[in-house]
């Protein structure tokens, strides 16, 4: 192998080694929002399943179901609760999740231009090195 061949080789091991770092990095933001997201979506499922009329006389204070109004006003006061504390939390699991795309985008984004940055000097400075090697050897046969 000539000596240009190994200098290649070593670029491609340095390009090969930053794109394993990049691709590792990015599964683990990918994990870490998959995470995130199972988290809210039980947590979102776990109020469906409170507002679904699953509702017992311990979480109405010990209230039994009857006509009275009194009673059919708890009942509602609760409903109504427990859809704001539905909705409330919808809303903060979704920008929860949209700052965490955001994130993982970002990073994404400046590995690509890291690599798209690299696709373009890497070369450059393939070519140049090889350009004064060629210079040398040609002023050495002369």
């Amino acid at each position: 192998m000539s000596i240009k061949g190994k200098e290649i080789g070593k670029y491609f091991v340095v390009f090969g080694v930053a794109f394993a770092v990049a691709t590792i990095i990015a599964c683990r933001f990918e994990k870490h929002i998959k995470t995130t997201q199972d988290h809210y979506m039980e947590s979102i499922e776990d109020l469906r399943a409170q507002i679904s009329g699953k509702i017992n006389a311990n979480e109405l204070g010990g209230v039994s179901l009857s006509g009275d109004t009194l009673q059919v006003q708890l009942i509602y006061d609760k409903i109504n609760e427990m859809i704001l504390h539905y909705n409330s939390s919808l809303n903060a699991a979704d920008s929860r999740i949209s700052r965490e795309l955001n994130n993982l985008n970002i990073w994404v984004t400046i590995w690509m231009g890291l690599i798209a940055l690299g696709g373009i000097f890497i070369p450059l400075v393939l070519n140049n090195e090889s350009n004064k090697k060629l210079e040398s050897l040609k002023r050495e046969y002369k």
